[in-house]
């Protein structure tokens, strides 16, 4: 990864995008478990320069220098998937709310104005909200109760937030439903005192619903956090 513009961890693997020499750009791939290079590949002849990049559910979103184009990267397959749509501004930060998935792109001419643009999950512009000159660097501060037991109705899930595993108690048993804050069912399985620990590795980042059925009604509910 020569020349990183930016560099991004999930899921044990670290992820640089380079500028290389300045006259292309490359996503390196970094397996922190065996510590080795999983891949460098080629995503433009023009160099990311200033341009930007962040993670967006799971993959990695970049813009090259001048352009006005968003890209989403697919880090599984390390190949392009191709242009988002509704974006069509030249952006100077990338970040996404870890709470709400939502996408924070800022804005400037570097000598009048700055401004945050903000899209939902589905990226659809929803907001905007005016910043002092060249805001180049967007941080959220995000402080959930690390280390407490969230209690709702009874249900407590922990650790949370967590990135692989989370168990639930205060349920003997019932149908376990996990829904994005879209209120789309994500997953769903029986849950009792013995089988009451749940695999969210594979989920994506952000902010998720569980309802517990027990007699036909929703009984039990709580939410965690994906990280």
């Amino acid at each position: 990864g020569k020349n990183p513009d930016n560099i991004m961890y999930s899921n044990g693997f670290i992820y640089t995008v380079n500028n290389k020499d300045w006259s292309g750009a490359s996503v390196s791939k970094i397996d922190l478990n065996t510590l080795t290079l999983s891949a460098t590949n080629n995503i433009s002849t023009a160099s990311t320069g200033c341009g930007t990049s962040c993670l967006k559910e799971g993959n990695i979103v970049y813009q090259i220098s001048q352009d006005t184009t968003l890209i989403e990267y697919d880090v599984t397959n390390m190949n392009n998937l191709g242009p988002l749509a509704n974006y069509s501004t030249n952006f100077y930060a990338l970040a996404v709310d870890p709470t709400s998935g939502h996408l924070f792109a800022s804005n400037t001419d570097f000598y009048s104005y700055g401004k945050v643009e903000i899209y939902d999950l589905m990226n659809n512009y929803i907001n905007q909200f005016s910043t002092d000159i060249t805001p180049g660097k967007i941080v959220f501060d995000v402080r959930f109760n690390s280390g407490i037991e969230e209690k709702t109705n009874d249900i407590v899930i922990y650790p949370n937030p967590t990135n692989e595993l989370i168990n639930i108690s205060g349920v003997s048993e019932g149908k376990l439903t996990i829904l994005n804050i879209l209120g789309e069912v994500i997953y769903t399985n029986e849950i009792n005192q013995v089988n009451s620990t749940v695999d969210i590795s594979s989920l994506k980042f952000g902010k998720y619903f569980i309802q517990v059925e027990s007699n036909g009604k929703y009984s039990k509910i709580g939410s965690f956090v994906k990280i």
